[in-house]
């Protein structure tokens, strides 16, 4: 065996495994037609692949729950190394091969519920890899968002019940829980959406949460940003800056209702970016009539949206062009670029760069 990689932390965990060869179904040789690639495509929606990936890292979730010398741990490592036919099932799909895929039992909480022998019923829900990983909540915003209201509401219960967080009766001694408390962490188990076991990403992800805890926000607060570097000096009169805001205000207003429709409406993707172009267009026009000078308009945006929290987008939508001159008119038309330099002394992944000025609007 040959490793490309001298990371010793690769190389002291490194766990030699046989290779693992599927058996490699081919499809029937034919010139593809429009019709054949219709049709792959739809063999292709809602296609498994990722499920079976997602599934498969489940797997390791839930055989960190258990010894490496037990049944369970076993049978769970061969679901693993099975689950590479699996993946390579999936992907035969969408070429229209007939391939078999992941058991139901292996997955699917609702299959396994339906199974009369309480027995059977009770080991394959031991071994069922139904949830995503702790760590996998930062791949899918849809599943923090659940893990989120999760926690938020079962803190409500554990404050008005025990008069402590979910956190408290986590870091209690389990020899000092009442039986309700023993109870209540029961269900928490039972209901979280995601497995919480302590395998090696969930690990990982967990160290990098301690170590980023409030980073962002502290560095927020330590470094407050002075949007007036974008800005002209340009005066502008109280009649011009109340008369925009209200423009703006009310584009904010539009934007948050239009948003809540097109949720609950199911409002495609492109319907939903022509909708806000036209929302934009219009209220480019309303600006124009309000304001016909452009740095003025520039200087009024900026300290509107800069002066209270959210997104600057709007801002930069709007007058993003006259902010990149104000900010070139201030650094006498040059900018600062990274080139490719083996003398660099500035590092960026593996590579060295130097800086080098040019001045805009001249030839080099």
């Amino acid at each position: 065996m040959v490793m490309l990689t001298d990371n010793r932390v690769l190389v002291d965990n490194l766990r030699p495994q046989p290779a693992l060869l599927c058996v490699q179904r081919k499809a029937q040789k034919r010139i593809i037609t429009e019709e054949d690639l219709i049709e792959a495509n739809i063999d292709s929606f809602g296609d498994e692949i990722g499920k079976t990936t997602n599934r498969i890292t489940s797997m390791f979730e839930v055989q960190a729950r258990y010894p490496e010398d037990s049944e369970e741990y076993r049978i769970l490592d061969y679901r693993i190394k099975c689950g590479q036919l699996y993946q390579q099932n999936a992907i035969d799909k969408a070429k229209g091969i007939i391939a078999k895929p992941m058991p139901r039992e292996w997955h699917d909480r609702f299959y396994v519920a339906e199974i009369e022998d309480e027995n059977t019923k009770e080991y394959l829900s031991s071994l069922l890899a139904e949830k995503k990983p702790y760590f996998m909540r930062y791949i899918y915003p849809s599943l923090m968002r659940e893990y989120n209201k999760y926690i938020k509401g079962l803190n409500r219960k554990t404050q008005r019940e025990f008069n402590a967080t979910i956190d408290n009766l986590l870091n209690k001694p389990k020899t000092e829980l009442s039986k309700r408390e023993l109870e209540f962490l029961e269900y928490y188990y039972k209901k979280i959406p995601v497995g919480i076991s302590n395998c090696v990403m969930n690990q990982i992800c967990k160290k990098f949460e301690a170590a980023f805890d409030g980073f962002v926000r502290q560095r927020s607060a330590d470094i407050a940003f002075d949007y007036t570097i974008m800005k002209s000096g340009t005066a502008y009169t109280k009649l011009q800056y109340r008369t925009i805001q209200n423009l703006f205000n009310d584009y904010n207003t539009r934007l948050r209702n239009f948003r809540i429709y097109a949720s609950r409406e199911w409002v495609n993707r492109y319907e939903s970016i022509a909708h806000l172009e036209e929302m934009r267009d219009e209220f480019r026009r309303d600006c124009d009539v309000a304001c016909s000078n452009a740095k003025v308009l520039c200087e009024i945006l900026l300290d509107v949206s800069y002066k209270r929290s959210g997104t600057k987008q709007f801002v930069w939508d709007m007058c993003g062009e006259e902010i990149i001159n104000n900010l070139l008119q201030k650094n006498n038309n040059f900018i600062c670029r990274p080139v490719l330099s083996a003398a660099g002394d500035v590092e960026f992944k593996g590579r060295t760069f130097s800086f080098i000025e040019n001045e805009i609007g001249v030839d080099s």
